[in-house]
């Protein structure tokens, strides 16, 4: 039976996804500017509804009082409104936003920063928006911030584009509210303008404190350890020259030496005395002649070997709060005994 056969594709089942290269860094700033906004919203829209107060102006009820909202009359207005309509489940808008800048934060640790030599140069439109931004905050925030500057200068702070800049958000939103915005407007124009990611900022200082704490930490238990070492020592210096003043004036140990006493065999001196060319007859023990004859006992440990062993023992009980005299010491051929004396 022939079978059929089939061509082979030559196309790979799960073909591997194209390199990312060529990509610049502007879509992961503008991620982040995006998710400070979100962070600005989230933020602005909690502080307006908790400093509500009824005294404020407001589209439900009259009122000629300042705002006392942190987002000035406009804060006072909409915290107004969304309470009317919602009451207190209005705070719910603050979770929804919440919900919103947590997803936006792991979507920003999702996505690394690009490092690519071969990245095309980004847009020279987003870097002049970025300047753009950066340059309106700053005078804004000079408008509303430094009046106490006392650098003399032919304006109030922040120039003619800074009081229009500073003025109607202050009116608008208020001093903090005003404050607020623009701080995350300046990070974000920073961002753009500057190419770097305030994340990636925020990982490094957080690393250098943390590196910075562990050295600081390292370096109190070495010192401590030191300190401790040097107590220590001084401890045992003292303990050293108490005892090596005892050990001085201590009496020396009594050394008694068990007498060898080798008692010669009958045996040996009745073969003494046989000639020396005779016929040994058959027996079942060879003659003691051929054995060497018993050497002279000689001492084997000095007497100061003995006296320093005895002040080591002491020494070293001592150094375990066991006090101990060595009394006497018995020498033996291949065990030395020491009689001790413990302290009651």
């Amino acid at each position: 039976m022939a079978r059929t056969a089939y061509p082979k594709s030559k196309t790979p089942l799960s073909p591997q996804p194209p390199e990312n290269h060529g990509q610049g860094r502007m879509p992961r700033l503008l991620l982040e500017a995006r998710w400070f906004i979100s962070v600005g919203l989230c933020l602005g829209l909690l502080a307006i509804l908790v400093t509500y107060s009824k005294a404020d102006p407001a589209w439900s009820h009259a009122s000629f009082e300042a705002p006392r909202n942190l987002g000035g009359r406009f804060g006072a207005y909409l915290a107004d409104l969304l309470l009317y309509i919602f009451g207190i489940s209005a705070f719910w808008w603050v979770v929804l936003f919440g919900r919103r800048v947590l997803s936006g934060w792991r979507e920003l640790w999702s996505i690394p920063l690009p490092v690519d030599p071969d990245a095309k140069p980004d847009s020279l439109l987003m870097r002049w928006l970025g300047f753009g931004l950066t340059i309106l905050s700053s005078m804004g925030l000079e408008s509303i911030r430094l009046h106490s500057l006392t650098w003399e200068l032919p304006r109030p702070p922040g120039g003619i584009l800074g009081e229009l800049i500073g003025d109607p958000l202050q009116m608008t939103l208020g001093f903090t509210g005003s404050t607020l915005v623009l701080l995350f407007t300046l990070c974000a124009g920073l961002s753009l303008f500057l190419h770097f990611s305030w994340l990636d900022v925020a990982e490094k200082v957080g690393r250098s404190l943390e590196l910075a704490y562990n050295r600081l930490r390292e370096r109190r238990d070495s010192e401590e350890d030191r300190k401790l070492g040097e107590a220590a020592a001084e401890e045992r210096e003292e303990f050293v020259e108490e005892f090596r003043g005892r050990v001085e004036i201590a009496k020396p140990i009594q050394i008694v030496r068990a007498p060898v006493e080798i008692v010669k065999s009958a045996r040996v001196e009745r073969e003494k005395q046989q000639p020396l060319f005779v016929d040994i007859p058959d027996s079942e023990l060879p003659p003691l002649a051929l054995l060497d004859p018993v050497p002279e006992a000689k001492e084997t440990i000095s007497a100061d070997v003995l006296e320093f062993t005895s002040r080591l023992i002491e020494r070293k009980l001592a150094e375990f709060n066991v006090e101990v005299k060595v009394i006497a010491a018995y020498p033996g051929p291949v065990v030395t005994r020491y009689e001790i004396d413990p302290a009651v």
